[in-house]
């Protein structure tokens, strides 16, 4: 695997190390683009701040680090600057203008949480549910963020914790599936589940995926400088998709986030 989308840095709170260890450590186990998607700051209502994400002001230090870096190690990778992203759609507009302010180069999105952080009847994703309303509304969201146009890889996109009926979780899988398919969007396996032994990647989802020909990348989704391009890791996912006969690819077309 020579891309890697998915790194995080400190300012989310849960991530460790220094861009530039990331960045050096990608370059020595062959990684030639590196992309950098920290958790986004959103504006909500009322001056709520999210516990798991970089604050609004952040995002000027965010991208003068990653651009003085992307200028030292030109030559030697490709580095890209985005953010994962929940689809909140009340305040993805204003999001977006926050956006246009700066060179940002993709989004992946995530889906954390069903409903909005802040909100009364938010419900996080990695919480064990039977609800099929939860399940139905986690897909919802999936699709209305790929509509956007905006994003250019699914996150964990098995990430909501369904426990219910597996008939209907792999029907509704299979929607967000096919969506995905349809508009050129890639998957991502996680290997953070993988590593930390999770509850995804779900088996139910990716056998549905390969039976669907959906396409997908190794997500490496690393918070640590070990996590960059572990080589034990990469080999596992590249046995999880295989498993399941998903197509992998490694070089993502990235779609402009700003448009």
């Amino acid at each position: 695997m020579r891309c890697n989308y998915h790194n995080h840095t400190y300012r989310c709170g849960h991530a460790s190390g220094t861009e530039e260890e990331y960045i050096k450590k990608a370059i020595a186990e062959g990684i030639t683009t590196v992309g950098f998607s920290d958790h986004t700051p959103y504006f909500f209502p009322n001056g709520y701040l999210s516990y798991c994400r970089m604050e609004p002001h952040e995002i000027g230090g965010y991208f003068d680090t990653l651009l003085r870096l992307r200028e030292k190690y030109c030559g030697y990778a490709d580095l890209k600057i985005g953010f994962e992203a929940e689809y909140y759609q009340g305040y993805f507009p204003r999001l977006l203008q926050e956006y246009r302010k700066y060179p940002l180069d993709y989004l992946i999105w995530a889906g954390h949480y069903i409903g909005h952080e802040g909100a009364e009847d938010c419900f996080c994703a990695f919480d064990s549910t039977t609800e099929m309303s939860k399940m139905r509304a986690y897909v919802n969201n999936a699709i209305a963020a790929m509509n956007t146009g905006r994003f250019s890889i699914l996150a964990h996109p098995d990430m909501v914790n369904f426990v219910g009926d597996r008939d209907f979780y792999r029907q509704e899988s299979a929607r967000l599936i096919r969506e995905a398919k349809r508009q050129g969007i890639p998957l991502e396996i996680n290997l953070n589940g993988i590593r930390d032994k999770r509850y995804y990647p779900c088996d139910d989802f990716w056998r549905v995926a390969g039976s669907l020909g959906a396409s997908a990348v190794i997500g490496f989704d690393a918070h640590q400088v070990a996590h960059v391009a572990d080589r034990a890791e990469i080999i596992a996912g590249l046995r999880y998709a295989d498993k399941f006969g998903v197509e992998l690819v490694d070089e993502v077309r990235l779609r402009d986030p700003k448009i």
